[in-house]
């Protein structure tokens, strides 16, 4: 069973694993949030699926065996981790189903149901 603890290791082992798809996204200084300490917010709402999300789940899904890539992946969510899922499953050839929320917004669900996201 493979170690959940953090380690710089894991780190470059994500990094790969997502070289080719996120994006690099700066730090942009906010003077208006910035009081005695400066305030930098991360653009990572410039991803292919409008968040962070792709993320982990991108790299979650590569360390999966290609039997359990077979299995198919099932994930629930009420937002943007969705989209990280079916990005991520579409690009790895493996089948998704996902659970989506009824208050889902309609563009979140149909990036989910697109060609780009091939996610049922």
């Amino acid at each position: 069973m493979a170690s959940n603890k953090l380690s710089l290791d894991k780190i470059y082992q994500a990094s790969f694993a997502l070289r080719e798809v996120a994006r690099k996204t700066d730090l942009i200084y906010s003077p208006h949030l910035s009081g005695k300490n400066e305030i930098y917010l991360k653009t990572e709402n410039l991803q292919q699926t409008g968040s962070f999300k792709l993320r982990g789940a991108y790299y979650k899904i590569s360390c999966l065996s290609a039997e359990e890539k077979a299995a198919g992946i099932v994930a629930c969510s009420a937002g943007n981790h969705a989209q990280g899922v079916a990005l991520a499953a579409t690009h790895m050839g493996a089948k998704s189903m996902l659970l989506l929320l009824h208050i889902w917004e309609l563009r979140a669900s149909s990036a989910c149901q697109t060609g780009l996201l091939s996610a049922r």
